[in-house]
């Protein structure tokens, strides 16, 4: 990559632009994709604990074995909380906000 800052898609919303970017870390020297609405930061790869959690928490609740459990996940994220949920379910679909 060699710009600091790549801008892989950008939307409209109501709520103000939302727009998924990639970058360098120029400390880390590793690729983060990010995604921000407006200016503020809602998801990055480089901090995925609290959406690996929130699969993690949710399943924790249902009755079922392991490979028991039919699940959707939706949204805008980067794809951390349906790769965690994926490690319980037989059936797993994900599906972007939007979509």
């Amino acid at each position: 990559m060699s710009a600091r800052f790549e801008e892989l898609a950008w939307q409209e919303t109501p709520m103000g632009a939302i727009t998924l970017r990639r970058r360098l870390d120029p400390m880390l020297h590793v690729e983060v994709y990010e995604v921000k609405l407006g200016e503020d930061f809602l998801m990055s790869s480089l901090f995925t604990v609290a959406e690996i959690e929130l699969a993690r928490l949710a399943l924790a609740e249902l009755p079922g074995t392991d490979l028991d459990l039919d699940v959707a996940v939706g949204g805008l994220g980067l794809g951390y909380t349906a790769r965690r949920s994926g490690r319980r379910t037989r059936h797993l679909t994900a599906r972007r906000g939007g979509a």
